[in-house]
């Protein structure tokens, strides 16, 4: 299997440029099959140190080490579409590919292919995610943000279109009407990476966005937060009384 997705990675391969998708459904297929052969490792590429980890992640993560080194845009974004058709046959679930891809070490501005390729693929991913995690993946793009370099003047608008499916990303969770996350979840992650003593300002090109979203919903969640107070001392003075 290590040979089959060390060819991936080919640079004069043009196998994945023709590559249809019934080819991309066999190459799951493949890959799947050959999980049950592999032992258990400990992976290269996710933070913090697993003492077990299953077949699947061992596939995912073996795949996503080869697809973050490969530098031609049109094979990354194929082999990603590729986890798309596998969701779809149900081989595994979106969570389970959010987080073999979001906490990445190899996940960086620097690595540009690679990072304009994932968040592109996040922003339609999302879309089948549940509150819960999408939670996550806001989390830990708003994370992603403190990497948003300042560029030169020469390299701005390089630097924008490396940026912008990220950007994007955040801008479509914190939009009302798409509502794929509930506003007490995205303001409590605000609040944590935007606010208090070890806090950092917005990158500037989502700060309008946050900014914004902050202001609408700090009144409203200053009440709800109140109310749950007040319920909580009504609460502990019958507990006392009683």
């Amino acid at each position: 299997m290590e040979n089959s997705l060390g060819s991936l990675s080919d640079p004069d391969s043009d196998s994945i440029h023709q590559m249809d998708v019934h080819r991309l459904d066999g190459l799951w297929n493949h890959l799947i099959r050959s999980a049950s052969k592999l032992s258990n490792f400990t992976t290269s590429g996710i933070d913090g140190t697993v003492a077990f980890i299953d077949p699947l992640r061992q596939i995912l993560d073996l795949f996503m080490e080869v697809v973050a080194a490969i530098q031609d845009e049109v094979v990354v974004i194929k082999l990603l579409w590729s986890l798309d058709r596998g969701i779809e046959r149900r081989l595994f679930t979106p969570l389970i590919v959010v987080n073999a891809i979001l906490p990445r070490r190899e996940l960086t501005v620097e690595n540009r292919v690679f990072f304009r390729s994932v968040f592109r693929f996040l922003l339609k991913l999302v879309f089948f995610l549940d509150y819960k995690n999408n939670r996550f993946v806001f989390s830990k793009t708003i994370e992603k943000s403190c990497l948003f370099y300042a560029p030169s003047s020469k390299g701005r608008s390089l630097y924008a279109y490396d940026l912008y499916p990220a950007v994007e990303l955040i801008q479509v969770l914190l939009c009302r009407e798409i509502n794929l996350l509930p506003a007490y979840f995205t303001m409590h992650e605000l609040n944590t990476k935007f606010r208090g003593d070890k806090s950092t300002r917005p990158h500037n090109l989502i700060e309008p966005e946050v900014e914004r979203f902050m202001a609408e919903f700090d009144f409203p969640l200053r009440i709800l937060y109140s109310y749950r107070t007040c319920i909580t001392l009504s609460n502990l003075r019958i507990a006392i009384v009683g």
